[in-house]
């Protein structure tokens, strides 16, 4: 084997480690910094799943690396299409990277409170939507409703619910009890700190036809990058 294959085979061994060690690295300090009581745990494999483990994806392009790697210090020669083959691999993981890899950690535990704050408001949605079917339109406060909101001492990170004008549902969360580790690197990088209080989503419907949608996506102070992937780009 020449020189140049064995160092090529070997850049691709570090590659393909590197690869499998920040992505495993990243998916235990996810766990290590959101925790492992059962509540946690709960979260993590249900409500936050779709959040974290797409990320784990990033470390198959690592593994092909590996044995494509080790293959090539054993037989000794390189094909041109092998070539290809990791190219398209690291357009892979470039791609694979910008869709599901988050600024940081956080950024998962912050859209999980938020993604727990819609499914809060389900039966106000459905109840919002029995409202315009009986009187044509939608109510424009909490006074035109003809039932209760629910009480948002009954979830952990809501601080309050309202209906605003023309339906719209507001939540506002309340995320003190959390230590969002907000470091000089992410004011350095002009990231946003994923401390939810005082921020609120606005859920807003709109009349399709005979149906009613619901966006998520365009009012309120919460942060883009922590909302629903359908809103932030984010798997």
């Amino acid at each position: 084997m020449t020189k140049t294959k064995r160092a090529f085979a070997y850049f691709l061994l570090l590659c393909g480690s590197l690869i499998c060690f920040i992505t495993l690295a990243w998916i235990v300090s996810y766990f290590i910094e959101r925790g492992f009581t059962l509540a946690d745990l709960k979260a993590s494999f249900t409500s936050e799943f779709l959040w974290w483990a797409p990320v784990g994806v990033l470390g198959i392009p690592g593994i092909i690396m590996i044995h494509k790697a080790r293959r090539l210090l054993k037989e000794g020669n390189i094909s041109a299409s092998s070539v290809g083959e990791v190219a398209i691999l690291f357009a892979i993981m470039g791609i694979l990277g910008a869709m599901v890899y988050p600024p940081d950690n956080f950024s998962f535990i912050a859209a999980s409170i938020i993604t727990d704050g819609v499914k809060a408001v389900e039966e106000v949605q459905r109840d919002i939507e029995e409202h315009h079917s009986l009187y044509g339109h939608f109510p424009n406060s909490t006074d035109d409703l003809e039932f209760d909101l629910p009480n948002p001492d009954e979830f952990k990170h809501i601080q309050s619910l309202s209906v605003g004008q023309s339906g719209r549902i507001i939540i506002t969360y309340d995320t003190r009890d959390i230590d969002w580790h907000y470091k000089w690197w992410h004011r350095l990088f002009l990231l946003e700190n994923n401390d939810l209080t005082d921020k609120t989503l606005i859920l807003v419907p709109l009349v399709n036809g005979n149906t009613i949608t619901w966006d998520e996506c365009n009012e309120g102070t919460v942060p883009q990058h922590n909302r629903h992937f359908k809103c932030s780009g984010h798997m």
